[in-house]
């Protein structure tokens, strides 16, 4: 019997979870001062760290989004996506991130070469949303349609000690928007706000071989929604390979 209360305890934690209304902004952001420069070069990338989970309300069958006290909170988030070198230290990247969306950005540096020993200095902005729609009708019948968006910049700077390390620290800024359209019981209301995150990370870049490296990343932020705030700490780590 004990075993089952747990169960159903975990079951009703699960069902509740999943009707909330959320959306992440990313502290850790596994950007280097580097561009793989050259036009048509491909690197692939893959990482795993944390972000400020925005919720707007637990249950959307049951309580309405409060734009002036949403729930912030530090939770994992997956990256992927790849970047496209356009010109000499210039490129563009296309990446998805858990519970955002997917973003486009550009990345140029401005000092040194990629795997040249020294200083590396290089500016990236970037910018995307996304959108998700829940609706239930068990109990009262409800609904919502969340759609964000972001856009924000990071200045990066850098030192390779060699071919195989470099060291790495950024500052940050991303600003959010969202809307949402929201019915309980046959009433629709509508809702907008936004959201701001600021930090900056520290990092190490290790080569394992010329074709691809591993990211290991300390980030440190405080993101501001309404009258919530939360400043926390993130780890995380990635990889990328330089296809071609």
């Amino acid at each position: 019997m004990k075993k089952l209360t747990l169960l159903s305890v975990a079951l009703m934690a699960m069902l509740s979870s999943s009707c909330a209304i959320s959306y992440k902004m990313p502290d850790n952001r596994f950007e280097t001062p580097e561009v793989n420069s050259g036009f048509g070069k491909v690197t692939i990338k893959a990482a795993y760290g944390q972000a400020k989970e925005i919720e707007l309300t637990p249950d959307y069958s049951t309580t309405y989004i409060d734009t002036s006290i949403p729930a912030i909170t530090s939770k994992d988030q997956i990256h992927s996506g790849l970047s496209l070198g356009l010109i000499d230290n210039l490129e563009a990247g296309l990446r998805y991130l858990s519970d955002v969306g997917v973003a486009l950005n550009f990345k140029y540096q401005f000092v040194g070469k990629k795997s040249e020993k020294g200083m590396h200095m290089a500016a990236n902005i970037s910018g995307g949303g996304g959108s998700e729609s829940k609706s239930e009708g068990y109990s009262t019948p409800s609904s919502a349609k969340l759609s964000n968006s972001f856009i924000g910049g990071d200045l990066i700077f850098g030192w390779r000690t060699g071919r195989d390390f470099m060291f790495y620290t950024s500052v940050f800024r991303d600003e959010a928007s969202y809307k949402v359209d929201q019915t309980r019981a046959g009433v629709n209301q509508y809702f907008e706000g936004e959201s701001v995150n600021t930090g900056g990370t520290f990092g190490i870049v290790v080569n394992f071989s010329n074709s691809a490296n591993i990211m290991l990343e300390f980030a440190r932020a405080k993101a501001t929604s309404g009258k919530s705030k939360l400043t926390s700490s993130a780890f995380g780590a990635g990889i990328n390979i330089f296809a071609f």
